[in-house]
């Protein structure tokens, strides 16, 4: 398994795997895959909290100030995120493993076929919430998100975030304490991601 925070050769040995996965992956090998993102309405975290009324208490002032783009950017989610790649979608420290030269992408639990740049996005949210200082530096070091429009991927950031604050507010037990944890960290990043992406005041 990969240290954390990343070492930049580790870093750059993933980066270079995965764009080898994407091009052996895409069109995807397997028939029958789920579209990534499963059941849509998990992932229409802002609108559902703007339709409640909700008072966005755990968010910060940028988020709360902006949700309305932020539910705007989510209801593109489908489309923006259709694809036929083969992906992973859990690309966290954990599901990766390294040998030598040799890197391993583990528990594909979450296959699903979606845009080619998704992979590379969940990695880079994932190495920030690890410790990564930029994870726009990390996405844009493969080709498919050279390639992305920014809108789709700024859609698809605003889904997650969404879903991951929703998520993060659910019960916490001692069992699922370091998953809210966790969720309520990739919610923060990929909000701090989005604000550096949009330009948004």
């Amino acid at each position: 398994m990969a240290k954390v925070p990343w070492l930049p050769a580790e870093l750059a040995l993933v980066q270079r795997s995965l764009v080898t996965l994407a091009e052996r992956a895409t069109p995807s090998p397997l028939p029958g895959l789920p579209v990534w993102g499963g059941e849509l309405e998990e992932w229409h975290g802002w609108n559902r909290l703007l339709a409640d009324a909700d008072p966005l208490r755990d968010v910060d002032s940028w988020t709360s100030r902006n949700a309305v783009r932020l539910a705007e950017a989510e209801a593109g989610f489908p489309a923006a995120t259709a694809g036929d790649t083969l992906l992973h979608s859990d690309l966290r420290s954990d599901n990766i493993l390294l040998n030598g030269g040799q890197v391993t992408f583990v528990d594909w639990a979450w296959a699903a076929r979606g845009q080619a740049w998704l992979d590379p996005m969940i990695f880079a949210l994932c190495a920030a919430v690890q410790g990564h200082p930029d994870p726009e530096a990390v996405f844009a070091a493969h080709p498919s998100a050279r390639a992305a429009e920014p809108a789709e991927v700024d859609s698809a950031l605003a889904a997650l975030a969404g879903r991951f604050v929703v998520a993060a507010r659910q019960p916490v037990e001692w069992e699922t304490a370091p998953v809210r944890a966790f969720q309520k960290a990739e919610a923060a990043t990929a909000i701090a991601w989005l604000r550096v992406r949009t330009g948004w005041r």
